[in-house]
């Protein structure tokens, strides 16, 4: 009600001053191009400086049209961006950039006899430390629970398990500040940032750690070492035996005895798309309905914009422009605003992107925002495929128009 009521005090107040005589003559109606316009698409053909001069006619109106398509995609874009960047960075990362086939889980010190039946079959081999016994204290005086995992390197080769840091560097090993790399949602989630110098506690023990680095694409918050500084830290070399198999080879008996058990990263794959999906299916009706005002709002915009332009369609027809040619100069109006108006949905789709990325993350998962050119693209075809599509109507109102009602005031 307040924007309601906010929206009409300008045209009543409009409405006062204007001149009885003015409005009965027909001159309220008339509207002369800008100089500026005329000269700006001079060079252009009639058609398309037709168009562009149309469009920006009245810049408060097409101002609003765009405003109006980007807070229309906003709820539908956002969540499509949302989802698509949970499903690329979390399983994404998960089936293109870790090369492990089982991770066999030992018992600490207890990795040899793994490491010995990798060798004997061919199997590629990684020792890693995976363990729940982090703290901390972060800048809202809350302690958080965090993972360790310590890798044999973060080069490209250097590890079975890759690591896609998007801010700072790897850390280096043996320093005499412990440099580290935690997940963007750690980062975010407690306020540090990269370069930042903190205390956490492992294993009841309290340790100064140097940041150096931020990770995308982790589904717990974990805190990265080089295997051989951690295995100084906890006093043990190995949780846990990365292993990549040769053709023929597999998780045999032998091996499920040797371990404490065993994980398959395919299985670990289904897992978590199996829980992405039921994340996103309530997501997704959210999305839906999102499309649905998208679509009521872009066709409502472009029927009143048509409706204003009455007089304008009018009295070119009368001074000999054929329907043919008004069709192509609003084919062409409708492409400019839709892309446009395409391009402010996907600004204001990544906006609301953040927002209820920002809303909905926890400490226990995270919701990365990333912009996903597909889907930008996407959101801007969609926006073009509407506008396009009301070109039909203004076809239908141009040839159905009482060309003598809507100039009779242009003749006095």
């Amino acid at each position: 009600m307040s924007i309601v009521f906010i929206s009409g005090v300008y045209p009543a107040w409009k409405a006062t001053r204007i001149d009885p005589l003015e409005a009965l003559g027909g001159g309220s109606e008339i509207r002369v191009g800008s100089n500026y316009l005329q000269t700006l698409t001079g060079w252009m053909p009639t058609l398309l400086g037709l168009s562009v001069r149309s469009s920006l006619r009245k810049p408060a109106r097409l101002g609003m049209t765009f405003l109006a398509i980007g807070i229309s995609l906003m709820l539908a874009g956002s969540i499509q961006m949302m989802t698509v960047a949970l499903n690329d960075t979390v399983v994404g990362g998960l089936r293109e950039g870790q090369t492990w086939d089982a991770q066999v889980f030992v018992q600490p010190d207890g990795e040899s006899e793994v490491v010995e039946w990798a060798m004997d079959r061919g199997a590629s081999y990684e020792i890693v430390i995976e363990a729940p016994v982090g703290t901390l204290i972060d800048s809202s005086e809350l302690q958080r629970s965090f993972f360790l995992v310590g890798l044999g390197g973060f080069g490209d080769g250097e590890s079975m398990r890759q690591t896609e840091i998007i801010d700072g560097s790897e850390p280096a090993p043996n320093t005499a500040i412990t440099e580290v790399i935690m997940d963007e949602g750690s980062l975010q989630m407690t306020g540090w940032e990269v370069g930042d110098r903190q205390l956490v506690s492992i294993s009841g023990n309290e340790l100064e750690v140097d940041i150096v680095g931020s990770v995308r694409g982790e589904i717990s918050r974990t805190m990265f070492f080089h295997q051989t500084d951690l295995a100084r830290i906890i006093g043990f070399n190995a949780t846990a035996v990365y292993l990549e198999f040769p053709e023929g080879v597999s998780v045999d008996e032998e091996l499920g005895i040797l371990s404490s058990g065993i994980q398959e990263r395919e299985s670990l794959l289904r897992g978590i798309e199996s829980l992405l999906e039921q994340q996103t299916q309530a997501l997704g009706a959210i999305m839906g309905l999102g499309f649905i005002f998208t679509l009521a709002v872009m066709f409502n915009t472009m029927v009143m914009n048509l409706a204003e332009r009455d007089f304008e369609l009018a009295t070119l027809r009368v001074l000999g422009a054929s329907t043919g040619s008004l069709s192509v100069m609003l084919l062409f109006e409708s492409t400019i605003i839709g892309l446009i108006g395409g391009l402010f949905g996907a600004i204001f789709a990544f906006g609301g992107a953040l927002g209820l990325a920002a809303e909905f993350s926890t400490w226990q998962f995270y919701f990365p925002v990333v912009l996903v050119p597909k889907v930008a693209f996407q959101l801007i075809s969609v926006v073009l495929l509407i506008s396009v599509a009301m070109v039909p109507v203004g076809i239908f109102r141009i040839r159905n128009m009482d060309l003598v009602e809507k100039i009779k005031d242009l003749s006095q």
